[in-house]
């Protein structure tokens, strides 16, 4: 299996960093309900006899609890605070022919863009959690990023090929954040 990115959120800075011990419960509950990834992940930590968190509610209960997180359960916690983001926030799916993001990454170096993909993909978590042991990987775009990359985007006009449509997909992530006040936008890598 090839890693690339995974999923896209527009979220709500102010609520995503008050998650963590904020005692929302029903969040929780409302991703061991209708989290459309919960089954598989549950799977891939099901065989971890003496580790808890072992589920993605588990994991999320902790997070929201504000309890003292597991080193050895980062991939997990991880998976939590992506399934957090999709709570609180709203999903962009991505086009199934988005481009490799180095090679999206390589364009905008070459124009100078002020923020790149890697950034939104591998600054880390904007959740503290342990850094996980393999994926997810996680990083962020602030609202500065947001409006920097809106101004290039605009500056670079219309692109043709392959690259176009990568920047026309990116231009859609900013302005689903930009249409609120206060979001920013996460990105998962695996």
């Amino acid at each position: 299996m090839s890693s690339s990115i995974g999923s896209i959120y527009s979220v709500p800075w102010d609520e995503l960093r008050q998650l963590r011990g904020s005692r929302r419960k029903q969040l929780a509950q409302l991703i061991a309900k209708e989290y459309i990834h919960r089954e598989e992940i549950d799977d891939l930590f099901a065989d971890s006899w003496d580790d808890q968190p072992r589920t993605l509610k588990a994991a999320s209960l902790q997070i929201l609890s504000g309890e003292r997180l597991r080193r050895n359960r980062g991939s997990l916690y991880g998976y939590a605070v992506e399934a957090l983001c999709w709570s609180v926030g709203s999903t962009i799916t991505l086009p199934i022919n988005f481009p490799n993001h180095e090679l999206v990454d390589r364009y905008l170096s070459r124009r100078r863009a002020p923020v790149k993909l890697a950034q939104l993909l591998f600054s880390g978590f904007p959740i503290k959690i342990p850094i996980p042991e393999d994926f997810p990987m996680a990083g962020m775009w602030n609202r500065e990023h947001l409006l920097l990359m809106a101004a290039f985007l605009k500056r670079v006009g219309a692109v043709p090929g392959e690259m176009g449509g990568a920047l026309d997909e990116i231009r859609r992530w900013i302005e689903e954040a930009t249409r609120f006040e206060n979001d920013v936008l996460v990105g998962f890598y695996y």
